[in-house]
């Protein structure tokens, strides 16, 4: 074995030696090893591995041949095209940025409304491959699109403001002149506010549908110049005339009734308003996800949940408490559920609805039963045309707890009833 390996590579390296014919010439934007190949140097290339998405180039270095990732490569026909882009490359050869904040997204266009293609952590290093020339004003913030390479290669736009300049070939950062005043302006500005539950829903994995959703948050812009407040409980626009950065976490809102403050960290933002005769104190939270992200991975999860009623049976029978139809669109038939009247639902629901798995378990009472699961009747009143039931599957079967609604808070089963009622089915 070790001899055919030794074969192989000999006979590469005699292919190099002999005048291997390239597939094209190519330049390097970013060089993972300066002392064997430069960066913006034009080299011929060999090779293209798309499963490892890697080029094997000719090191001027080194008499072997070099693999470098196929996104560090600019590969071109002809060396003349190649030495022509080499040129136009030079006055961003060693130019470099570094991320001054977290989550400082890089997108697919110079645009801030475009596709975002990639999240910067702090500090993280990334390299220009062309300046953007023409200014531009993002919602009050001034700068340019830069067009970068990440290292794991991903390309794509990014808005210079919280970019600090770095010369690979010195080791040192470039100067900024920006006002420290402006700074935590357009921190505020370019911050993705979102009501503080968000983070407690994402670090908790309790995510409730009806409270997470992409309209909810603080948005703030200079043109015009407007405050807007989305909320399940609140929904606000407050137009005001200016906004400076005032003395310590303070922001002055001029021609508006509102107190706004930031953290020193920019990771929480307090606003206070009047609405409706009321004095309001809302939290918000510097928050980095993907919102219809959580959503899509929540609908999955109780899509699974439901595939796994399914999977035992699309018809549950009880002797006291009628028969369940489950159809795969999610909705159900439930017969002879008298006996749930009037203690778990109310007089008027019919017998259909749909199903959610929107509930989840305190830790106090983890353990006995695997999930839990609410029945949505039509018709009936609001509050007394749901059913909520922890669950766990038996033999051939399911034993339902009901819930009452008063032990569930913010989507979450609290306690259980001192009298719980207690459901037998079996899957047919």
């Amino acid at each position: 074995m070790k001899v055919k390996v030794l074969l192989v590579l000999l006979l590469t390296l005699l292919s190099f030696g002999c005048g291997r014919r390239s597939i094209g010439y190519g330049v390097v934007l970013w060089s993972p090893e300066e002392q064997a190949v430069s960066t913006g140097s034009v080299v011929p290339v060999y090779e293209e591995s798309r499963i490892k998405k890697t080029y094997i180039i000719a090191s001027p270095t080194q008499k072997a041949p070099y693999e470098i990732p196929a996104s560090r490569v600019q590969l071109f026909k002809s060396r003349k095209e190649a030495e022509s882009f080499a040129s136009s490359f030079e006055p961003v050869r060693y130019l470099f940025a570094i991320s001054e904040r977290r989550a400082l997204p890089i997108r697919e266009k110079p645009d801030r409304l475009s596709k975002q293609v990639y999240r910067l952590r702090q500090d993280e290093l990334i390299k220009i491959l062309q300046l953007g020339t023409e200014p531009s004003d993002e919602n009050g913030l001034k700068g340019h699109w830069h067009k970068v390479l990440t290292e794991d290669g991903t390309v794509g736009y990014c808005f210079d403001y919280y970019l600090t300049l770095y010369d690979g070939k010195t080791n040192t950062k470039l100067a900024s002149n920006r006002d420290p005043s402006e700074e935590r302006i357009a921190l505020l500005l370019s911050t993705t506010w979102r009501p503080a539950y968000f983070q407690t829903m994402v670090s908790t994995r309790r995510i409730d549908l009806e409270r997470l959703k992409p309209e909810y948050g603080l948005f703030i812009t200079l043109d015009p110049p407007l405050i807007r407040i989305q909320t399940p409980e609140v929904q606000r626009e407050i137009p005001f005339t200016s906004l400076t950065a005032g003395s310590g976490n303070r922001f002055l809102v001029e021609g508006a009734s509102v107190s706004l403050s930031m953290d020193p960290s920019a990771r929480n933002l307090t606003i206070t308003f009047q609405d409706k005769n009321e004095q309001k104190t809302l939290q918000f939270i510097a928050f980095s996800g993907d919102v219809e992200e959580l959503i899509q991975k929540e609908k999955e999860r109780r899509e699974k949940l439901y595939e796994s009623f399914l999977e035992k049976g699309r018809i549950l029978r009880s002797s006291g408490f009628g028969e369940i139809t489950l159809k795969p669109d999610g909705t159900f038939q439930w017969v002879d559920f008298d006996r749930l009247i009037p203690t778990v639902l109310g007089n008027g629901v019919k017998g259909s609805g749909r199903i959610v798995f929107s509930t989840f378990q305190d830790r106090s009472i983890q353990g006995e039963y695997e999930g839990s699961i609410t029945f949505l009747f039509e018709g009936g009143t609001t509050g007394k045309n749901r059913a909520t039931f922890l669950y766990k599957f038996t033999d051939g079967g399911v034993r339902f707890l009901h819930v009452p609604q008063g032990n569930i808070r913010e989507n979450t089963i609290q306690r259980l009833s001192t009298t719980p009622l207690i459901l037998f089915f079996t899957f047919s």
